[in-house]
């Protein structure tokens, strides 16, 4: 039988790649142009959204999960130097390694290499989140704003003043 061996590094990498597809999907349906920024502005405004938002450790979950993508970032950094050093201490021996040993630190370069992205991906993903929720709402804002604006407009010539009522009279002649 096929068995599966976790370890805790791969197990905190598949949490990581898992957290960059879901803040890729979520990324996706913000910008899904036929989804109004009305409904945005409500789902994030609504209870249930803003009690987790206000719920007291939220806060403090949200710095200790960025601090930990940063110290894996580092850790990223670091493994693609060591991997690097070791490939040119490799080209620099007199003698000819394996091809195995080559294999080996090929593959762990590569590792490296794509924890680096999976994490920077992931960081730059949570920060674009978080301005594109920020514009999306705005954007809600300023339409109601709009909305109400073309109102106050639209009023009848009736209601304004009579030399409004002469200029509006003598444009509308014009054309």
């Amino acid at each position: 039988m096929f068995a599966i061996q976790w370890s805790m590094v791969n197990i905190q990498w598949t949490a990581i790649s898992g957290m960059l597809l879901s803040e890729m999907i979520f990324v996706a349906l913000l910008l899904m142009p036929w989804i109004n920024p009305k409904f945005w502005h409500a789902f994030f405004n609504s209870k249930l959204v803003q009690r987790i938002l206000h719920w007291k450790y939220t806060k403090a979950g949200a710095h200790v999960v960025g601090a930990m993508l940063i110290v894996f970032l580092f850790d990223a950094i670091r493994s693609m130097y060591v991997y690097g050093q070791t490939k040119e201490e490799q080209a620099t021996a007199p003698v000819m390694s394996t091809a195995d040993k080559d294999a080996l630190v090929n593959m762990r370069m590569f590792r490296a290499e794509r924890n680096f992205f999976i994490v920077a991906f992931t960081l730059f993903f949570g920060v674009l989140l978080k301005r594109l929720i920020t514009l999306i709402c705005l954007e809600a804002e300023l339409i109601a704003q709009a909305e109400g604006s073309t109102i106050v407009v639209e009023k009848p010539i009736r209601e304004q003043s009579s030399p409004v009522k002469r200029v509006l009279e003598k444009l509308t002649k014009d054309e």
